[in-house]
């Protein structure tokens, strides 16, 4: 019955994830954002803290957790809202590194892991504080890095390594 649960936690996220990420990608951009837009958006950013803190204990909807966080903070963003954008890249980053500490073997744990630091980087470049850009920039490529040299043929680690050197010289 626990493993049909998570089937069905495991079907509804990616369903709903699909959905809100189709939505949210059709939107105009901040300046352009109408009340209907924005009512959506909060929606959807309602549904993803929600099933975070739900989930964030969970070793099994751990990284569900940290991704709805990731899903946050881009909202946070699109909404000019970039205090609490780094602050859900923050807990996404805390849930990853239990994670982490828990399986450290886990690749997807570490590509995940990368990317927040990554994410949380631009966020901080979009209101020019380059001094936590930088910090997590580098964070980013210790990890990206080592995943290249794991797995030196996984095509998209390679291309996440590559954005995160960019972004990191965008910042230097």
């Amino acid at each position: 019955q626990e493993k049909r649960a998570k089937g069905n936690l495991e079907l509804a996220w990616e369903a709903l994830a699909e959905i809100l990420q189709a939505a949210e990608e059709d939107l105009p951009e901040r300046a352009e954002l109408d009340d209907k837009d924005r009512e959506l958006l909060e929606k959807a950013l309602a549904f993803y803290e929600r099933f975070a803190a739900d989930n964030a204990a969970d070793p099994v909807g751990g990284l569900k957790a940290a991704k709805a966080y990731q899903r946050a903070a881009k909202i946070h963003l699109k909404l000019d809202d970039h205090d609490n954008a780094r602050d859900a890249h923050g807990k996404a980053i805390v849930i990853l590194k239990e994670l982490l500490a828990e399986f450290p073997d886990e690749a997807d744990h570490r590509a995940a892991l990368a990317q927040a630091h990554l994410s949380l980087a631009m966020s901080f470049i979009a209101t020019g504080q380059n001094d936590g850009a930088e910090t997590h920039s580098r964070k980013a490529i210790v990890i990206g890095s080592q995943l290249v040299a794991d797995f030196p043929d996984h095509q998209e680690y390679r291309k996440d390594f590559s954005l995160m050197q960019d972004g990191l010289a965008g910042v230097l």
